[in-house]
Formats: C-alpha cells, structure tokens, sequence
C-alpha cells in the first residue's frame, strides 16, 4: 500500500513526471548495471502515481525498456547487430560527440555500445551542446545506412533523434508558490 503524506501529494500534483519513489530504484535496480539516475528517470515518467495499480505496470514497463533497450557494454555487438538487422533501434547509452576540423564533420561516439564515428547531424549538436561537453545519457534513435561513406570507408551507424535522460534546464518559477 502507498502511503503519502500531504507534501507527497502536492509534488506529485505539481511535478507528475520528476517525482521519484527512491525505494523503487533499489528495487528495479537488482544487480543490472544501470546508473541510479536512468532508473529514477524511468521510474518518474511511468511511476509518478499513488495508484497501486499504475504502479506495478509502471514497474513493469521500466524493466521491459530496460530489457529491450538499456546497452551493457558486453552486449555492444549484438546491438550493432541488431542495428543492422532492423535498420532503425532505440537505445538507452552515454553519448558524447568530436568535432573533427580536418573533416569539417561531428561524430558521435556513443559508449557502451562501442559506436565510434557515428553519423550525426550538425542540428542535434547544436540543440544538445553538452554532447561536445563529455556526453550525456539518453534515448538515442539510431539507423543503419550502410551507403554512407567517406572515400571507400563505410561510416554506417546515424543518429537520428536523442531524447536526453539528465535535465539540462529546470524552471525553478514552478517551485516558488
């Protein structure tokens, strides 16, 4: 049985989606790899709720995203794989990017599943500048395009959308009343 008390209820009125059961982590957690703070941003999206109910489906969902798309870096081969097979995969990794000034072109290079000099376009550098700053976490929606290439090397893995798993704003106007 969840048991709120009245500021529980109150942040989960005014912050649906950011509020996090920390003792869910530790439960979801287990013995996966998994940084505390991809859980806890998981969890606020499915589990910000005092319904029982919602919540064990919430749990639920979170375990079967991390199932199907959180990397470990042992399996960086079978998602490479996958990538190819499927041609477009949502992944839950780190994801930094290099400018190279010789090639006047950004790489993404993207962690745990061993992507270097992945394709991305110079738009998603520009809204995510942190990716340049040691990376971030997200939800990155890769494609394989193997007729990509630069003289005769082939550079087939795209980015094409990140969905960024840490806040890189907060409006602190919400918390003032």
């Amino acid at each position: 049985m969840i048991v709120l008390d009245d500021l529980d209820k109150k942040a989960l009125e005014h912050f649906r989606g950011f509020v996090v059961k920390k003792d869910l982590v530790g439960i979801i957690k287990g013995g996966a790899n998994v940084p505390a703070f991809v859980l806890e941003y998981l969890l606020a999206n499915t589990c910000s709720t005092e319904d029982e109910e919602k919540l064990k489906e919430g749990m639920e969902n979170v375990k079967t995203i991390l199932r199907d798309h959180y990397i470990n870096p042992e399996e960086s081969s079978l998602i490479q794989s996958k990538l190819r097979e499927k041609g477009r995969y949502k992944i839950i990794d780190k994801i930094s990017v290099d400018l190279d000034p010789q090639k006047d072109r950004y790489w993404a290079n993207i962690s745990n599943s061993n992507i270097k000099k992945g394709n991305i376009s110079d738009e998603l550098v520009k809204t995510h500048e942190k990716l340049l700053l040691g990376g971030i976490w997200a939800i990155i929606e890769m494609e394989y395009d193997p007729m990509i290439t630069i003289g005769t090397v082939v550079f087939p893995f795209v980015v094409k959308d990140i969905k960024p798993i840490q806040l890189s704003s907060f409006d602190n106007s919400k918390i003032r009343d």
